[in-house]
């Protein structure tokens, strides 16, 4: 489902149908679709591959992107930039987002969540319309794993409208989805302008932000479309939100990228570069690139390309060595995805969630942004249940660094 203006979905699906080898009009470019399409495509008649996508924004950006003639006609919602969009998104568009899911559903055996991408600053997020989807989708499928992923606005920079409004789309994520995934166009271009695990592009623009972010989609549904063979580790959305997420209302993640291009040691085993890079120079937000502050809770790696998880052994065994850098009462929480298909051999990929206590750090900068400007009729609330978020990541900073000291007093007795 994407709440956005448009060029994310075409982005991401152009990614992901390259993946599978199918040209713009949706049919295969070799004799048959490259993987498992099942879980992102349905087929139609007439043997084009249509993805199973949900598109709602301004009117004029949804002609756009009908024009490219990648998703189904009924799969998109445009709402008039001259009309009143709050009325629009109460009465009329969140009725036709959900008639478009319904119909996207009918056509599938078996659904078991849905990615949620939104652009943080629209008229549409400050009318409500990321609140009404994640009302009606908690209500009509509860048992659904909702994933949420956010363009936010750097943390270290000014104070902005759009991490006001980013204050508003948190809340509501906090209420309605199981998983956030957080990530920055200033990371996102520093990553595109690395030689090392990056693009190589010497000026990135917004393309390559989103050239970056298709990626992380791709990973987190790789390993249904391609790792559904001997030796894998099963991975789906059900299994990312209960890796990545101990409590219900921990669930901002970050995202980061490794095996982009471009390697630092060429001695080194292409799966060891890829995992390091993920690690130490693929982080997507500026809040989780400093490790020294705050805590992991709990990390996922999702690696392509990657025949068994043994062989990141090493790369595992260095992410641990500094308990200091988790929380005392989940060291080691980290799960491995590992899955290779034909096309992937020899070119690994690592997809990187993790859960922080630095999602702090981002949550202090919207709630500061927010109380800068003109408050809607919500407001007292939104910053109430903000700073209640808040107060739990410090919460589970203050708890690790009692434990720790409490052992080290037991072992000077």
């Amino acid at each position: 489902v994407h709440l956005d203006d448009g060029p994310m979905a075409l982005d991401a699906w152009s990614h992901i149908m390259g993946e599978h080898y199918l040209d713009t009009s949706g049919r295969p470019t070799e004799k048959e679709v490259y993987g498992c399409s099942d879980p992102l495509f349905t087929q139609s008649f007439k043997g084009r591959y249509m993805p199973r996508a949900v598109l709602a924004g301004e009117q004029s950006a949804m002609d756009s992107v009908g024009q490219a003639a990648f998703f189904d006609p009924s799969s998109i919602v445009g709402v008039s930039t001259g009309c009143n969009v709050q009325e629009a998104c109460e009465g009329l568009t969140v009725p036709e987002i959900m008639e478009a899911l319904r119909l996207q559903m009918e056509r599938a055996d078996f659904v078991e969540g849905m990615l949620v991408t939104q652009t943080i600053g629209e008229d549409f997020l400050t009318s409500g319309l990321l609140k009404y989807v994640l009302e009606d989708l908690t209500m009509n499928f509860p048992k659904l794993v909702k994933i949420v992923s956010s363009c936010i606005a750097d943390p270290q920079a000014d104070h902005s409208k759009s991490s006001a409004n980013a204050a508003i789309s948190s809340k509501h994520q906090l209420e309605g989805c199981d998983v956030v995934l957080f990530y920055d166009a200033t990371s996102s271009k520093k990553l595109a302008s690395q030689k090392v695990n990056g693009l190589g592009v010497a000026n990135p623009g917004d393309a390559e932000c989103r050239g970056i972010a298709s990626r992380v989609f791709s990973g987190l549904t790789g390993p249904m479309r391609f790792g559904r063979v001997d030796g894998a580790t099963p991975s789906c959305l059900s299994h990312l939100a209960t890796s990545l997420v101990p409590y219900p209302r921990v669930k901002y993640t970050f995202a980061s990228l490794g095996g982009l291009g471009g390697v630092s040691d060429p001695g080194m085993p292409m799966d060891f570069e890829a995992a390091s890079a993920a690690i130490s120079n693929g982080c997507l937000c500026t809040a989780n690139a400093d490790r020294t502050k705050g805590k992991t809770i709990s990390s996922t790696m999702i690696c392509r390309g990657m025949a068994h998880s043994m062989a990141l052994l090493p790369v595992i065994s260095k992410r641990l060595e500094h308990p200091q850098e988790w929380v005392d009462y989940s060291k080691g929480s980290m799960s491995v995805v590992t899955f290779q298909d034909p096309k992937s051999e020899g070119h690994p990929m690592v997809t990187m969630l993790e859960n922080s206590t630095r999602a702090k750090f981002v949550l202090e900068h919207q709630v500061q942004s927010f109380e800068a400007q003109p408050q809607p009729a919500e407001g007292a609330e939104i910053i109430e249940e903000m700073r209640s978020m808040i107060k739990d990541y410090e919460e589970i900073e203050t708890e690790t660094a009692d434990d720790c000291n409490d052992e080290e007093e037991y072992e000077e007795e």
